[in-house]
C-alpha cells in the first residue's frame, strides 16, 4: 500500500513540475536544469516502485527501502509545493505591477482631461 502512495505522490510531483507556471520561474530562477534532473529522477523512481511492490513481500530489505523512501518523496513534495507557491506569487506580483500602472495610465487621462 506505501508504495502505491509513493507512485501516486510521485506522478503528483511530475504534474507539478510540468506546469507552465513553474518552468518560467525556473527559468527566471535559472534551476531549470536542476528541475529537468528531478522529473528524470522521479520518472525512475515510479518505475522502481512497480518493481519494488512485487518484491517487499518477500524481502525485508525492499520493505525497508519503501520507508525510507517515503519520506524523501514527502520532503520533494513539500519544496515542490514551495517552489509552485513561490511561481504563483510572482504570477500576482507581475499581474498586480500591470494593474498599477494601467490603473495609473486611466488616472492620468482623468486628470489631463481625457476620458
Amino acid at each position: 500500500m506505501a508504495e502505491q502512495m509513493l507512485f501516486n505522490f510521485s506522478e503528483n510531483i511530475l504534474l507539478k513540475l510540468g506546469s507552465y507556471a513553474i518552468q518560467q520561474i525556473g527559468l527566471a530562477l535559472g534551476v531549470t536544469k536542476e528541475s529537468t534532473k528531478l522529473e528524470k529522477k522521479i520518472s525512475t523512481v515510479r518505475n522502481v516502485l512497480l518493481d519494488a511492490q512485487e518484491k517487499q513481500v518477500s524481502n525485508p530489505a525492499v520493505r525497508a527501502w519503501l520507508e525510507r523512501l517515503k519520506d524523501i518523496v514527502y520532503d520533494t513534495d513539500d519544496l515542490v509545493d514551495e517552489f509552485a507557491t513561490e511561481a504563483l506569487r510572482r504570477q500576482v506580483e507581475i499581474h498586480g505591477s500591470i494593474l498599477r500602472e494601467f490603473n495609473q495610465a486611466l488616472d492620468d487621462c482623468e486628470t489631463v482631461g481625457v476620458s
